[in-house]
């Protein structure tokens, strides 16, 4: 006979969408496509599944038919783990992400972040159909409790919209 704490539930090696209480920042990836850079934060959780951010946009143009720059919307992401990971104000996340290059806004983000430790929130995203990418979309301190997962929060769990036939008819 066994009892309930001998059993250990089966871990993937990759992270699913939810609450992990302990999300390690691994590493700064610079990635350049098609002439457009971004960063992505890779992690790994308590259970040593791995994840990443989504792709943070450095682009600091304001696309025609868009209020911000991309930019704008990344440094917010990032202030927000910054200062989840660190314990630092708005005033020294900000300080973090000032920077004369993109080598040297990856490297202070190194610095700062690669090795602590945030409880972060994974939202999943369909990209094709049945298929899923687990993104970090929001963070907080290691010990807080206040996020929550909803499965049912639209911004948590995106799916594609079904498909219909290119006649138009549903069958």
């Amino acid at each position: 006979m066994f009892s309930a704490s001998e059993i250990t539930p089966s871990v993937g090696k990759y992270q699913e969408a939810g609450v992990s209480e302990k999300v390690t920042i691994t590493e700064v990836v610079l990635i350049e496509n098609n002439g457009v850079t971004s960063l992505q934060l890779k992690t790994s959780n308590e259970h040593g599944q791995t994840s990443q951010s989504k792709r943070l946009s450095l682009k600091t143009e304001v696309t025609p038919g868009k209020s911000v720059a991309a930019w704008t919307i990344s440094a917010k992401y990032l202030q927000n783990v910054i200062m989840s990971a660190t314990g630092c104000s708005v005033v020294e996340s900000q300080v973090v992400l000032k920077a004369g290059s993109v080598a040297e806004l990856k490297q202070n983000l190194e610095r700062s972040l690669v090795g602590k430790s945030v409880r972060g929130l994974f939202s999943s995203r369909e990209y094709q159909e049945g298929k899923f990418a687990v993104e970090l979309y929001v963070t907080e301190a290691v010990g807080g409790k206040r996020l929550v997962w909803d499965p049912s929060n639209k911004y948590y769990n995106i799916k594609l919209a079904p498909s219909t036939p290119s006649d138009g008819l549903p069958f």
